[in-house]
């Protein structure tokens, strides 16, 4: 990996100097490859200490630099702003090279978490996509795109597995913990070493809380991590099944998540703190998951949020679903991760598969009852219902009939537990709504938002 990343910083400062290129793209060209030399100085910072160094004047210096070209005041002409990317490149071609300079700008936090496999997968991309306009004038977009995807397709399996990993294994998704539990918290500049981009909202969230008791952050921890464990209690489930526990917040909190980590380590609980995603590979529309900044430019979140446009198509879903398979982790850390999403891992439905002589590649769906996948969560799909035995006490009740003006929002299932309770069978013909139900059933299908045991309002 060391190799490869000196032939790519190699090629970025021969990049600056060639003028194999025609303009006005041989600028951007030189423009991206500036950048990445900026992320190789910062490398160098880092490995070496230097950055810890450093006075808060010359880290804010360093992070402007680095995130100029995202900051409101140069957003205008950057080619990270899609519509001065079309207004200097044309039309074609400048969406999608402000997509890739905006997939290149995500190494800034792999510099600082030393994952440099990744600074040099987003440096070689660029190199490609330079080695084709040496090759053609003006090359077609579809070439280009076919670049991409095949960036997208060939490292899936890295990007999205390891992105996986760092919300269920807290040795991977360590980094912001170690951060937060290592670092003097009193001295701000550890704020510039953890990846994101600083702004004042996050200086003053940091530097108000210092100014607080220790008393009182233990108070404001405990509100969020008592509750997480008396939910637990009053739901009649088993926090010690659990192991590892995510915690979502914005930078600048770090004196709270820090009693909150302590707090979840008296409960059996490891924290894992894995950032928001900077690579179309990973990134959804929501972008603030995990660890964020809430100072960037919101404008140039917005403008990107569709960039994985580029790649998706049938064959690019099913290569990022079957991605996510990896082997299983230790058994203190096999199962659901706390505060993430509810879903089995597919290394255990994998397990599950194979002792029931199923074929592993049809058992990494999701399990029934979790959105996504195709599949309707529980709670919206019609359950079947008897009428009660006397002599079964765990017969499920059927509802009573709703108050005169009771609006309930599912009609369907409503009007057939009616027939089902009175007799006339689940195949009776379906009494007609009233007129104030039917328009708020219109009312509901114009939101897109409604669905009726399982079939669209029409």
């Amino acid at each position: 990996m060391e190799e490869r990343y000196n032939l790519a910083i190699d090629r970025m400062k021969a990049i600056i100097e060639e003028k194999t290129v025609a303009e006005p793209y041989r600028e951007y060209f030189q423009h991206v490859a500036r950048f990445i030399l900026k992320l190789d100085e910062l490398k160098q910072n880092v490995e070496s200490g230097k950055q810890k160094e450093m006075s808060e004047e010359e880290l804010q210096e360093e992070m402007k630099d680095l995130y100029a070209d995202e900051l409101e005041a140069n957003y205008e002409k950057s080619y990270a702003n899609p519509a001065y990317a079309v207004s200097v490149l044309g039309g074609e071609l400048g969406s999608f090279l402000s997509a890739v300079y905006t997939e290149i700008r995500g190494s800034i936090s792999y510099v600082q978490e030393q994952r440099m496999e990744y600074v040099v997968i987003g440096a070689e991309l660029l190199i490609e996509i330079y080695n084709k306009f040496e090759e053609e004038k003006q090359p077609q977009l579809e070439s280009l795109k076919e670049i991409f995807y095949w960036y997208a397709s060939d490292y899936c399996d890295v990007f999205a597995a390891d992105r996986i990993k760092d919300q269920i294994d807290p040795e991977r998704g360590c980094f912001i913990v170690n951060m937060i539990m290592n670092e003097d918290l009193s001295d701000l500049r550890y704020l510039y070493r953890m990846g994101e981009y600083v702004g004042v909202n996050e200086r003053e969230t940091a530097a108000y809380l210092n100014s607080l008791s220790q008393e009182k952050i233990d108070k404001m921890a405990d509100t969020f991590s008592e509750g997480y464990r008396i939910g637990f209690v009053n739901t009649g489930k088993d926090l010690s099944k659990k192991s590892v526990v995510n915690i979502y917040y914005a930078m600048g909190f770090e004196r709270i998540v820090k009693k909150a980590i302590e707090n979840f380590a008296k409960m059996g609980l490891k924290t894992s703190i894995f950032r928001t995603s900077h690579s179309v590979i990973t990134r959804g529309r929501n972008s603030q998951i995990g660890f964020f900044n809430i100072s960037g430019n919101k404008q140039y979140v917005y403008d990107h949020r569709d960039d994985i446009g580029l790649v998706m198509d049938k064959q690019y879903v099913g290569l990022h679903d079957r991605s996510v398979e990896y082997q299983p982790l230790p058994d203190h850390v096999q199962g659901q991760p706390v505060g993430a999403h509810s879903r089995r891992p597919y290394a255990a439905l994998h397990e599950k598969a194979a002792r029931d002589g199923e074929d592993p590649r049809h058992s990494a769906r999701r399990p029934r009852g979790v959105a996504g996948g195709g599949t309707r969560p529980v709670a919206n799909r019609p359950q079947r219902r008897r009428r009660p035995a006397h002599d079964d006490p765990e017969a499920r009740i059927l509802p009573r009939r709703p108050a005169s003006g009771q609006y309930l929002r599912d009609g369907r299932q409503r009007h057939r537990l009616h027939r089902l309770r009175d007799g006339r069978g689940a195949h009776a013909p379906r009494p007609r709504l009233p007129g104030r139900f039917r328009h708020r059933l219109r009312l509901a299908q114009q939101r897109h938002d409604f669905t009726c045991a399982g079939h669209a309002v029409r």
